[in-house]
């Protein structure tokens, strides 16, 4: 989140120091705002929305509280992925934070094949036809350097050499927040020339596709646990679900 704030300010479009100061000010202002609203408002609300005993008031209420926090965020001059942060931190402090999670587990497994398709579309074949060198260099270098860091860190944290090995191999794509930093440099002009801006988006998109992959190096009995039809996403699906009915009817 820091980067997202600071971003702008790397290219010199900033307001130098003064303005620095004035957007993490504005960040503090917002997220002592949204402690206040997670201790004192927000309970209440959910409080009063449960107590219609309505599941589609309670949903609604719910996406409606993480949209007006986006917007509400954006705004303010920030950015829509601290609000969508902020709202999510508001919505697990509540006491009905189990219940939120069961009605919008379903949403939650949808936006995400959305995710992963609109990432899928960023792939310019254009772009590695005219650089093929420089985004199979941009790949490797991104899925050696990971891999290796954290293998190093699971190491320091003395798990054995195979846990490390097998934990830098499954974390060693780039993470989807490195698409909402990227949007943020090309609007700040940092990464907005074609040289730059798209080899990079396109060897992001592909380090992305190795996490639809990454749970093959993983052990059988691990992958089976988390897939949608295994005793432990069944049981934690129900255990939501359950909670949701018997806080609602």
């Amino acid at each position: 989140m820091p980067m997202v704030l600071l971003t702008p300010f790397l290219t010199g479009e900033g307001t130098g120091m003064v303005g620095a100061l004035w957007v993490i000010a504005k960040a503090l202002l917002f997220v002592g705002g949204a402690v206040v609203a997670a201790r004192w408002i927000v309970p209440r609300l959910l409080h009063y929305v449960v107590g219609t005993r309505r599941r589609d008031v309670f949903l609604l209420a719910i996406i409606l509280l993480c949209l007006g926090t986006a917007w509400a965020s954006a705004r303010a001059g920030l950015s829509l992925a601290l609000g969508a942060f902020i709202a999510g931190l508001l919505i697990s402090e509540s006491e009905y934070s189990h219940q939120a999670l069961g009605e919008i587990l379903p949403l939650r497994e949808v936006f995400n094949s959305l995710f992963f398709v609109s990432i899928g579309m960023l792939f310019d074949v254009r772009t590695v036809a005219a650089s093929p060198w420089l985004v199979v260099g941009a790949i490797v270098v991104v899925l050696v350097i990971k891999s290796v860091i954290t293998t190093g860190v699971a190491l320091a944290l003395g798990q054995s050499l195979r846990i490390a090995v097998l934990v830098g191999l499954a974390l060693a794509q780039i993470g989807e927040f490195s698409f909402v930093l990227s949007k943020v440099g090309a609007s700040s002009s940092t990464a907005s020339t074609t040289n730059s801006f798209s080899p990079s988006r396109s060897a992001a998109s592909r380090s992305s596709r190795c996490f639809l992959r990454s749970d093959r190096v993983l052990p059988r009995d691990s992958r089976a646990s988390h897939r949608p039809g295994s005793p432990l996403v069944t049981q934690r699906r129900s255990r939501c679900a359950k909670v949701s009915r018997s806080r609602i009817t």
